[in-house]
């Protein structure tokens, strides 16, 4: 029976969820995500300082959201706090 390295396996380069993002500060930013209107469920990458201490630094992870993305899931959203809302 082959072993596998699991820390190869989880740990390949080309596995772009594991990308390390600093800005000028430094910081190892997280991936987070944007539940506005204009972008939902798109993933980015924001300096906590930015807007604040000159510092512009703002990556989007994701290049496009489709237009019908941008409908249906700000009605989905809202459909699901509707819901949560009447229990």
């Amino acid at each position: 029976m082959a072993r596998i390295s699991l820390t190869r396996l989880c740990l390949q380069e080309e596995d772009h969820e594991l990308e390390e993002v600093r800005c000028k500060h430094g910081f190892v930013l997280p991936l987070l995500t944007s539940w506005t209107p204009r972008n939902p469920s798109r993933r980015y990458w924001g300096c906590p300082y930015y807007g604040a201490r000159s510092c512009d630094f703002w990556l989007w992870k994701d290049d496009y959201i489709d237009p019908r993305s941008k409908f249906v899931i700000p009605k989905l959203l809202g459909r699901i706090a509707e819901l949560e809302h009447s229990v």
